[in-house]
């Protein structure tokens, strides 16, 4: 086997090692074969280390070797080197220049090698960044932020999204499962209501067929002597005509001149007919005796009270013979016209067109009561029928009893022939006296020292005005007396207890002894601003002020068309300084402003928020009073409450034609187009208050309405006056006509109106602070309550509303007045 030499080499040189050389051998030996020597190359690095010729290699593969003598060290001596020793080992190689040459070659490379790579790669990383690149990242990080937020955003979006998308979800699901629950219900209720209606109704019409041959067998009587009554005074008048063109020749006494000359005339009972011809006395049914005229016949009773003839041919009279004097039932007309017309028409002006009793007093009798409401039996069957089998779309929100009692109404209303405007407001301000549970003391509040509470109306109505109007434009009023009724319970009179004849302070004294609270109702009535009086409202006025324990001050404000705006507002003004500041002589002491709550229902609505809204106006325009004597502030009152108030008079909102024949007040002269106001001042803020721009500072608001003419324009002021910050109380009544609560007493949506309408008026004299916005809507017939956001009850803008009030300003004539009804 071939020895290899460099391991021999290595070997000899390890055991000539002096550190080595006296060790075993046999450790010596070990070692060596452990590094993988043969036998062959142990022997011979063993041979030669201890100077032995080592056995011959073979022929091709001898390499002579020289024998390599180490010399000892210097400066130990020279001892004797033996065979069997090792060799020291050789000296450490000596390092020259150009071994350094090359080593610093070499570091030099390595250095500018790590040096160029810590420069390109690691310098860049761990170098402070300079302020472009700060910046730069700065940019890069907000770039990254913006889009984890938006990211995160648009997440919350989308689960927002998701959530409320599910909770529409549950809620229609609930409602769907409430709706489904509420119709089987309704149903169930229906079919147990169809049954008792169905029986109700057959009693009802059993009744009625007993009741109308009955009625008509007593319209066939009224009618008949009706007939024999005309025929007498047709005759009668017959006469009277012939006596006047065909005179005799020559004076000649009548049979009827005197009583006891010539014939001689049977003791005769005057005639106290009414209009329809029935009769107050017992003679009623008697045929009126009739005495020879020469010419004719002429019923006796006619011949009385010739006295009051404008002719001055009285009865029992030196007239001349044969010229007779106008007809008893002429005379007896016009004298009840006269002596019925209240101090109210005297004191709105003459009319033109006076009613007569008939109309005026539509149901006065028996007789007169069948012949207007027979007409009404096949109505009143057919709304009985509709409402019983749930064919009416107002079955499911009235009882039998509210459906007859409105659709009577409104036929009473729409389908009879168009009437004066004169005879229409004759009519509704006629007194019907005071009975039963009630206190009324009237008052008349004379007018102050000074014009200034006027000419300070007169600033607030030019500084409502929009920019670009002309100052003036509308009618001047006088500052008059204002008449007004101080109205309380009483508690201890019975239903159909008389009025007390007692003076009016005494009135006022013993009302105060039953007043138990200091709320103060400054009331205005309703009926568009030409119709109704504090008389026809007595009963609404009773009823809150016991339900408020206080008392009520109703304003008997001028009408029109007689008396146009602001004269209404006026009166109203007065009204409330005379609360506040009374004048010497007055029934009551001064009263605070905190107790005095603003009250009105339609145009009394109207009026008391543009009485409120003139005081803001003062306010804007720093305005005081002058009154008797006195500078005054115009204080706002503790809040305003309002049932179902008419704020647009212009009907912007949709609304009906209504039209009335001519008569001595209407058309105005000038003419106008509306009853209420001067052309041009529709718009006005103190004529419609929907028009007005700012409620910001007002005092608390109470609006009431039903489902009605009027509902979108309360709707939309309630939402103006709370999204400026006004606390407002919203409450509107499901299918309920306008002013229901005043027609339909006896609904218990009536009485929980009139509980609300109070407990506002009492929270905010007596709970200052305490009234916040709340909207509530109540179920017909449930009075289930639906909580109603003001803020968002109105579905138009106010620039859409102003818009199309301006459209309707324009298009309104003279011929078509304001509607008489919002039924």
């Amino acid at each position: 086997m071939t020895i290899r030499e460099d391991l021999v080499s290595s070997a000899v040189t390890f055991l000539q090692d002096p550190s080595v050389s006296g060790s075993p051998i046999e450790n010596r030996i070990a070692f060596l074969q452990s590094k993988n020597l043969t036998q062959e190359e142990v022997d011979t690095a063993l041979a030669r280390a201890s100077g032995e010729s080592a056995p011959a290699p073979g022929p091709s593969n001898y390499i002579p070797q020289q024998q390599v003598t180490r010399q000892p060290q210097p400066g130990y001596g020279g001892y004797q080197q033996y065979p069997w020793q090792q060799p020291p080992p050789p000296e450490v190689p000596k390092r020259d220049w150009r071994d350094w040459f090359i080593m610093a070659t070499v570091m030099g490379g390595v250095g500018y090698g790590l040096y160029f790579v810590a420069k390109r790669y690691v310098y860049p990383m761990i170098a402070p960044p300079t302020a472009p690149q700060l910046e730069q990242d700065k940019q890069a990080i907000d770039d990254q932020f913006e889009k984890a937020f938006s990211l995160l955003e648009q997440l919350s979006k989308d689960t927002d999204a998701l959530k409320s998308s599910e909770q529409a979800r549950t809620e229609r699901l609930d409602a769907a499962l409430t709706e489904v629950e509420s119709v089987i219900s309704e149903l169930k209720t229906a079919s147990r209501r169809r049954e008792e209606e169905s029986r109700r109704i057959s009693d009802e019409v059993r009744g009625l067929k007993d009741l109308i041959p009955k009625a008509m067998e007593g319209q066939k009587e009224t009618t008949d002597t009706r007939l024999r009554e005309l025929n007498t005074e047709l005759k009668s008048l017959k006469t009277l005509m012939g006596q006047r063109l065909n005179p005799p020749a020559s004076p000649s006494t009548s049979t009827y001149g005197r009583p006891g000359v010539g014939t001689s005339t049977p003791a005769i009972t005057p005639n106290t007919n009414n209009y329809n011809g029935t009769a107050a006395t017992e003679n009623s049914n008697a045929k009126p005796v009739s005495v020879s005229s020469g010419n004719g016949t002429e019923a006796v009773a006619a011949l009385q009270n010739r006295s009051a003839s404008p002719f001055g041919s009285g009865f029992g009279t030196s007239a001349p013979a044969g010229k007779a004097a106008i007809p008893a039932w002429q005379m007896a007309a016009g004298n009840k016209s006269s002596s019925t017309m209240p101090a109210r028409l005297k004191k709105h002006g003459s009319l033109a067109v006076q009613p007569s009793a008939s109309f005026a007093e539509p149901f006065s009798s028996p007789p007169t009561l069948s012949r207007a409401v027979l007409p009404k039996v096949p109505l009143m069957g057919k709304t009985a029928l509709q409402h019983t089998f749930g064919l009416s779309e107002q079955s499911k929100f009235w009882d039998l009893r509210t459906a007859l009692t409105v659709n009577i109404l409104r036929s009473f209303i729409v389908d009879s022939p168009a009437q004066p405007v004169s005879k229409v407001q004759h009519m509704s301000i006629k007194d019907p006296g005071i009975k039963g549970k009630i206190w009324v003391a009237k008052v008349t509040m004379p007018t102050p020292e000074e014009d200034d509470v006027r000419q300070a109306l007169f600033k607030a109505i030019e500084g409502l005005k929009e920019p670009e109007e002309a100052e003036g434009g509308f009618t001047l009023p006088e500052l008059l007396p204002v008449e007004a009724e101080w109205t309380g319970n009483r508690a201890g009179a019975a239903k159909h207890s008389a009025e007390l004849k007692i003076p009016e302070q005494q009135k006022y004294t013993e009302m105060m002894r039953e007043v138990y609270s200091p709320t103060t109702i400054l009331y205005f009535h309703g009926g568009a601003y030409y119709l109704m009086d504090p008389a026809s409202h007595r009963e609404t006025c009773k009823k809150l002020a016991k339900l408020t324990k206080g008392r009520c001050f109703s304003v008997r404000y001028r009408l029109a068309p007689q008396y146009p705006f602001p004269a209404a507002v006026l009166d109203g003004l007065v009204s409330y300084f005379t609360l506040l500041y009374p004048p010497p002589g007055s029934f009551h002491e001064a009263v605070k402003p905190e107790h005095i709550v603003f009250a009105g229902d339609s145009a009394g609505g109207n009026l008391a928020l543009a009485l409120t809204q003139t005081i803001l106006e003062f306010h804007r325009q720093g305005l005081k009073v002058h009154w008797n004597g006195e500078e005054r502030d115009a204080p706002l009152p503790a809040g305003v409450a309002a049932c179902s108030p008419w704020l647009d008079i212009t009907y912007s909102s949709p609304s009906s034609a209504w039209s009335s024949p001519p008569d001595g007040i209407w058309p105005a002269n000038p003419p106008r187009k509306n009853l209420y106001a001067d052309d041009g001042f529709f718009c006005h803020p103190l004529v419609s208050p929907l028009a007005v721009k700012s409620w910001e500072g007002c005092c608390p608001l109470y609006i009431e309405t039903g489902q009605e003419l009027l509902t979108d324009e309360d709707r939309h002021l309630a939402t103006k006056a709370a999204l400026q910050g006004v606390p407002v109380v919203f409450e509107e009544y499901e299918a309920m006509p306008h002013c229901f609560a005043m027609v339909l007493e006896s609904l218990p949506g009536s009485v929980l109106f009139f509980s609300k309408w109070a407990g506002f008026i009492t929270d905010v004299v007596e709970k200052k602070g305490s009234v916040a916005t709340k909207g509530t809507r109540y179920a017909a017939k449930t009075l289930k309550t639906t909580e109603l956001d003001v803020k968002t009850l109105s579905g138009f803008t106010n620039d859409e509303v102003a818009d199309r009030m301006k459209e309707r300003m324009q298009k309104m004539t003279t011929s078509q007045p304001d509607l008489l009804s919002k039924l």
